[in-house]
C-alpha cells in the first residue's frame, strides 16, 4: 500500500483499517454462486473463479470461435465447498505448521498427509449433482463419453511458473469423475507445488484449484504449437510439433515429434517440415486410462499432418496470438474424422541462450531434431 504524500493525520488508524478491510474483501472475489460453468458462458475476465486454463478455453469458445472439445469448468467455489464441507482448512493449517521448508522429507511427509485428507474427503451432494449434471448436459447425455480432468489452478498458466506441478487424468469414465476431481484438487499439495509456494511466499489462502472437464478426443494425432520460437527469439515463425496418438509424449519430451515451420503471413506458408519416425504412440483404452500401442510401419513413414492441416493450425495460432496479445503455447488434437480442436492455450515463456538448463529443456520439448532441419 502506497500512501504517497499524505500527511500523518490523514493516515489514521481508521483509514489504515479501512484499506486493510478492502484488501481482505478483494481476496473473497473468487467466490461466485456457480459450482460449474459451461465454456460458452466463460471469458478470461473470470480467471479468478476458474483459473487460467478454463478462462482461456472459454475465451477461445466465446470470443475467437475456434473449436474446443465439449466440456465445462469446475469453479474455485466448488473447491471452497469441498474444503469447508470436510472441515479441512484447520487440519491443513495444522499440518503446514509442522512443515520445515529446509527439510525435503518434511515437505514430502506433510504433502502426502494433506493430499490424503483430500482424497479421503466426501464430495458434497450439491457439488456431486452439479458436476454430473454438467457432464450430462455439456458432454454426454447417455453417460458413455470419457473425459479429461485437468488442473486449472488460480495462478497457473500465468506469470507464475506452475507448469507441470499439478496432476491431470485422461480418458476418465463417468463413474470415476468425482474421485479424479478430488485427485486433481489434491495435487495442489504436491511436494513440488508446496515447495514453490513456500519459496515464492504464496500462502494456501491465496491459492485455489479449479478443474477443467473436457470430452476426451480420440486423437489420430496431437501436439504442441508455438506461435513464436521459444528460444530462438530472433525468429518470428510458427513451430508445430506432432505425434501419432495422444500428445502426452510431446508435452513431456519423451518422443521426437514431426516438426513443421510456417510463416506468419496472412495465409501462412509451410517453410519446412521433418518427419520423425516413432514406433509407438499413446492411445485411449476402452476401459479408461491410456496406454502405449504400436504404430504400424506405413504410418511411421507418413507425416502426422498434411500441409493443409498444418496451415490451418498456423492460421489459428495467429488468431490466438493476436487475441491474447502475445506469443502462445498451444496444445491441439486431430481426431479420426480430420477435425482439429484446441485443447489449451497459454502465454509462451520465451527462453534465451542465457537461460541455461531451462532453455535446453524447452529445446528438447520443441523437438530433438528441429535445429538440423531449419
Amino acid at each position: 500500500i502506497v500512501f504517497g504524500d499524505w500527511s500523518s493525520d490523514v493516515c489514521s488508524s481508521d483509514l489504515i483499517q479501512s484499506i486493510i478491510e478492502q484488501e481482505l474483501e478483494l481476496k473473497t472475489t473468487r467466490r461466485i454462486p456457480d459450482l460449474v460453468l459451461p465454456f460458452h458462458r466463460i471469458t478470461r475476465d473470470m480467471v479468478d473463479f476458474i483459473g487460467g486454463k478454463n478462462a482461456n478455453l472459454g475465451e477461445i469458445r466465446s470470443r475467437t470461435r475456434l473449436p474446443i472439445p465439449r466440456g465445462f469448468a469446475i469453479t474455485t467455489t466448488a473447491f471452497d465447498e469441498l474444503i469447508e464441507f470436510n472441515d479441512l482448512m484447520d487440519e491443513i493449517r495444522k499440518q503446514k505448521m509442522e512443515l520445515d521448508p529446509g527439510d525435503p522429507e518434511s515437505v514430502m511427509r506433510i504433502s502426502e498427509a494433506i493430499r490424503r485428507l483430500i482424497l479421503e474427503s466426501q464430495v458434497p451432494k450439491p457439488l456431486e449433482r452439479e458436476i454430473l449434471r454438467a457432464y450430462s448436459e455439456e458432454i454426454s447425455p447417455d453417460g458413455t463419453a470419457f473425459v479429461a480432468l485437468r488442473s486449472s489452478a488460480v495462478g497457473e498458466d500465468s506469470e507464475r511458473s506452475f507448469a507441470g506441478q499439478y496432476q491431470s487424468f485422461l480418458n476418465v469414465p463417468r463413474e470415476e469423475i468425482l474421485q479424479n476431481y478430488k485427485a486433481v484438487v489434491a495435487s495442489l499439495f504436491t511436494p513440488r507445488a508446496v515447495s514453490y509456494r513456500l519459496r515464492m511466499g504464496i500462502s494456501f489462502e491465496d491459492e485455489a484449484m479449479s478443474v477443467t472437464c473436457l470430452e476426451m478426443v480420440a486423437a489420430q494425432a496431437s501436439g504442441v504449437m508455438y506461435t513464436r520460437h521459444p528460444f530462438e527469439t530472433w525468429t518470428d515463425e510458427i513451430i508445430i510439433n506432432a505425434v501419432w496418438g495422444l500428445g502426452t509424449s510431446v508435452v513431456d519430451g519423451t518422443a521426437t515429434p514431426d516438426t513443421y515451420t510456417l510463416s506468419k503471413d496472412p495465409e501462412p506458408r509451410l517453410l519446412s517440415s521433418g518427419i520423425a519416425p516413432n514406433s509407438t504412440r499413446m492411445v485411449s483404452r476402452t476401459d479408461g486410462g491410456i496406454s502405449e500401442a504400436a504404430v504400424d510401419a506405413e504410418m511411421c513413414r507418413k507425416p502426422c499432418l498434411t500441409e493443409a492441416q498444418a496451415v490451418t493450425l498456423a492460421s489459428w495460432g495467429i488468431i490466438l496470438e493476436r487475441h491474447f496479445q502475445g506469443p502462445q503455447d498451444v496444445e491441439w488434437a486431430l481426431d479420426h474424422d480430420g477435425r482439429i480442436v484446441i485443447l489449451q492455450t497459454r502465454p509462451l515463456l520465451m527462453k534465451g541462450p542465457e537461460d541455461g538448463p531451462a532453455a535446453r529443456s524447452e529445446e528438447r520439448r520443441v523437438g530433438k531434431e528441429c535445429r538440423s532441419r531449419w
